[in-house]
């Protein structure tokens, strides 16, 4: 690369934006290790990218841009960043990452904690736990700050060792029989597990003398081991006497291979120890240390129907173990099912693979094809009553251990003792408060920060289940899994709930949950636990009515005309998968609860409204795949928001199209229009043949030439601007469902709700100021208002509490809502009522005749109706849509009553 043309090519770009008042300058992939020319007078630039070059540090002209808002340093050599104190600057995102930083720049201080910092690819996230590299960079500070200094730092050697499988396949006797080989077995004796059965072991496990484990330390050297010592050391024939000999003999706890280096070491002045750690090359694995590993044990029940609560603690940070019987497991599909489960939720942790009971029946699989799928190290014959196959799958559990490159991972040793605290304390939850208590009992001088960053490392590790951001999870923190899972349990297998196909009430918790276990207080919290999870969604509309999915009926509802769906006029899209995974539907079902009526969901499938659309789901266990039908003036829309649903599922469920799934468009040749089953296309080929320059394809049925391009614009996705309503209605349903636990006031309510719109993506503030006043001399003060992207105000919801039908508040509040707060005509607001009074049916009726009867102040509702049907499944919620005109233009207020009692 000639540098001086470069260097031209830098000075023309920066010459075209100063002739032209660019806002966007682009200076990369030229190899520059400074700037040609000061571009610090460009004001008016907001975007600069140097990324791919040769710099050495951020050039000083840079620190003095304030108005950038885009600044991307990525790719160089920088080893430090120096913005200047006290400047306001406008930094919107930084992009640092795939540099040479060594440590994070005191100056990044100096930009407004909204920056977002992008700071992959740095030395200094070398010796952070995976769990915390994705933390802010405050954050990654304190980490680093806490384990500066090594003799106040653990390292942490715990593993989890997750037994999964059908149910009766002996995984509950084999992990007893790694944990006591000499246990004895009695056949058909072994218990059934029902949710999660918690044991650990420890190990000797032998490490690579390297780092994490070994740090290079002389003192340190008596911890090796070598399978090649003598070789290596050069020791003669005479060096082997009955002494050393003895020695080797007396350490039969080890491993054949490994030997002990320490026998040497006795003979070897300071210096030679010095010499030998500098000549053994570490990174040949040819030299090991020896560490005690906690092993933890997990066996999960493996009925199916629990496959949901499994997501609580399938980790990354874990090696499974499948166990099958070829008696239960002849079906592949079975087979497949719990790998596959293993390969979405573990995020291709390493698998070993144990068929049980082999002293009874032996069959032969396709190890090679598994193999190449899943990321499995090895297949066992395994028999818990002889002990045949034991000894290698133990083997290979300590090899696989060793190759984990999370143990090592430096913790502060406070950290430890918190940890350790928690894990031996005699509760199964405790509140956040009594958290911040404990960790200041070890650290008084602990930070708000650092106890956030603990919390999150803890939970990531699955020591705790804790979710700070939720604004009902926040204060509990759940130490034992075990009571978490079995609560859930409770719910799943509670008779009077599956026959009543998954329905139950909040008010009935205490009869399926004893107090004495689950405190009242708890009960919403694990309904909240159970929704994050997708495993029950609140009824809209329903007020403490809720649904477990998996419970439903198999059968679909007699109220559901399928033949609504199989006009011409249809649009059809099918996704097909290689591995269907179980759950999917459910997750749909509660993922999109905002957009069902009543009775319009079953076990494998549903109907979703959006605004004059229809969708009809149906799940096909056994043609593994998704049929999606959409009927209706914006059915485009509707796909969309069922598709940008399905990727959000698909990005969790760790599985992407071509690899594990495809989507399929249905042909739309003159044969098959007319056809019940047409040819369907790849999703996938079609782009595939728009890159290659093909405007036409074949339709493999009929044969006839198909247009690409109008087939695929009619299911070019859509953004649809989902109406603010429906927001509002999941957060209002949310609100109802708490109403025994979030104070009745109205602000207490009206601040949950622009929570629970945050959440959702949306700018929502409370307690805004906005308007004019009711007496027109200040601002007034709106409950919540919702701004777009500029910070432009687009709609505002107005909440109140009512008891009864008080007209005069009413009138009140509504024409403040109208000519006050909003003097521009905004085209949608919101006013809610929170109901408490007795009689919510005749309040409904009484106020929906209110608003037709209403005209004050030259505000006359001409359209009054009640849209309720369209948009909530039961009647404890009711919308009523009202219309007036102001400055010649139609304008919606609709009217979000809610029955809080």
């Amino acid at each position: 690369m000639n540098r001086d043309i470069n260097i031209a090519e830098a000075l023309k770009r920066i010459q075209k934006v100063r002739e032209n008042r660019f806002y966007h300058l682009d200076l990369s992939r030229l190899g520059l290790k400074e700037i040609p020319e000061d571009i610090s007078d460009l004001n008016y630039l907001m975007e600069l990218d140097l990324s791919y070059n040769a710099f050495s540090s951020m050039p000083e002209m840079v620190a003095k841009m304030k108005n950038l808002r885009v600044l991307d340093l990525s790719d160089n050599q920088i080893m430090d960043i120096n913005f200047i104190y006290g400047e306001n600057y406008s930094f919107q995102e930084l992009n640092i990452s795939n540099n040479y930083l060594y440590h994070i720049p005191e100056s990044i201080e100096y930009l407004s904690s909204d920056t977002e910092i992008i700071f992959d690819n740095n030395p200094f996230l070398n010796a952070i736990p995976n769990s915390i590299q994705n933390s802010s960079l405050i954050k990654i500070q304190n980490y680093l700050e806490l384990t500066k200094y090594k003799e106040k730092n653990e390292k942490l050697y715990e593993t989890k060792l997750i037994f999964v499988g059908r149910g009766e396949v002996g995984k509950t006797t084999l992990m007893k029989v790694l944990i006591d080989k000499k246990l004895s077995i009695i056949q058909g004796k072994e218990e059934v597990t029902h949710g999660i059965n918690i044991s650990h072991m420890y190990r000797k496990i032998f490490f690579p003398a390297k780092k994490p484990h070994f740090d290079g330390d002389i003192g340190d050297l008596e911890l090796i081991y070598s399978k090649e010592i003598y070789d290596t050391l050069n020791v003669s024939d005479s060096w082997w006497d009955e002494d050393f000999e003895e020695l080797i003999n007396s350490r039969k706890d080890y491993i054949p291979d490994y030997y002990p280096i320490d026998h040497e070491l006795e003979y070897l002045s300071y210096e030679e120890k010095v010499e030998l750690i500098s000549d053994i090359e570490f990174s040949k694995d040819s030299y090991f240390v020896e560490k005690r590993v906690k092993v933890n044990m997990w066996d999960f029940g493996g009925q199916e129907i629990y496959y949901s609560t499994h997501q609580f603690f399938l980790t990354k940070r874990s090696i499974y173990i499948f166990v099958w019987e070829p008696r239960k497991d002849d079906n592949e599909t079975d087979f497949e099912y719990w790998l596959n489960t293993i390969k979405l939720l573990g995020q291709n942790s390493p698998i070993l693979v144990v068929m049980n009971k082999a002293d009874i029946r032996h069959v032969s699989i396709d190890e090679k094809t598994y193999e190449n799928l899943f990321n499995i190290r090895g297949f066992f014959q395994v028999s818990c009553i002889t002990k045949k196959g034991l000894d290698k799958l133990n083997t290979k559990i300590e090899e696989t251990i060793a190759n984990l490159n999370h143990l090592g991972e430096i913790i502060p040793q406070k950290w430890m003792l918190i940890r350790n605290r928690l894990n031996n304390y005699q509760r199964d939850f405790i509140n956040y408060t009594d958290f911040i208590s404990i960790c200041k009992e070890y650290d008084n001088e602990i930070s708000k920060s650092q106890i956030e960053l603990l919390s999150e490392y803890l939970h990531d590790v699955g020591d705790i289940i804790h979710f700070k951001s939720d604004i009902v999870l926040k204060n509990i923190i759940i130490i034992n899994p075990k009571w978490a899972t079995k609560a859930v349990y409770s719910l799943i297998d509670a008779i009077p709930i599956q026959e009543n196909n998954g329905i139950f009430h909040y008010n009935d918790l205490d009869i399926f949950l004893p107090t004495t276990s689950y405190p009242f207080e708890t009960h919403i919290q694990l309904l909240q636990l159970m929704e994050k999870f997708s495993i029950c969604f609140k009824v809209v509309g329903g007020h403490d009515l809720y649904i477990i999915p998996e419970l439903l009926k198999s059968e679909i509802p007699h109220s559901i005309n399928l033949s609504e769906y199989k006009k011409n006029e249809t649009l059809n899209f099918r996704i097909k998968f290689k591995f269907m995974p179980k759950g999917l539907m459910s997750r749909l079902i509660c993922n999109l609860y905002y957009l069902l009526t009543s009775e319009s969901y079953w076990r494998n499938g549903v109907v979703l409204n959006y605004e004059s659309s229809k969708a009809l789901i149906i799940n096909n266990a056994i043609y593994k795949t998704l049929e999606i039908s959409c009927i209706g003036f914006q059915k485009r829309d509707l796909l969309s928001i069922i598709r940008n649903e399905l990727t959000k599922i698909f990005m969790e469920f760790n599985i992407s199209e071509s690899i594990d799934f495809y989507e399929e468009i249905p042909c739309i040749c003159d044969y098959c229009q007319n056809q019940t089953n047409p040819y369907y296309f790849k999703n996938a080929t079609l782009k595939n043949y728009i890159q290659k320059g093909k405007n036409t394809i074949e339709c493999h049925e009929s044969s006839n030439t198909v247009s690409i391009h109008n087939l695929l614009s009619i299911y070019r996705t859509t953004k649809p601007e989902e109406r603010l309503i429906y927001q509002l209605l999941k957060a209002i349903s949310r609100l109802q469902g708490l109403s025994q636990n979030i104070m009745n006031d109205e602000d207490s309510r009206n601040k949950y709700i622009a929570n629970q719109l945050s959440q959702q993506g949306i700018i929502a503030k409370d307690q805004a100021k906005w308007g004019v006043s009711g007496v027109g001399k200040r601002q007034g003060e709106l409950d919540i208002i919702v701004e777009d992207n500029e910070g432009s105000v687009i709609s505002f919801f107005e909440g109140m509490n009512a008891t009864y039908l008080d007209k005069n508040n009413l009138n009140n509040h509504i024409i403040k809502s109208i000519n006050k707060y909003d003097a521009n005509g905004l085209q949608e607001k919101y006013f809610g009522i929170y109901y408490t009074g007795k009689d919510f049916l005749n309040f409904t009726l009484k106020y929906l005749q209110y608003l037709k009867d209403f005209n004050q102040e030259g505000i006359e509702f001409k359209d009054v109706f009640d849209n309720s049907d369209q948009l909530v499944a039961h009647t404890e919620i009711k919308v009523f849509n009202t219309y007036y005109f102001k400055s010649g233009k139609k304008i919606t207020l609709s009217h979000m009553l809610i029955n809080m009692q």
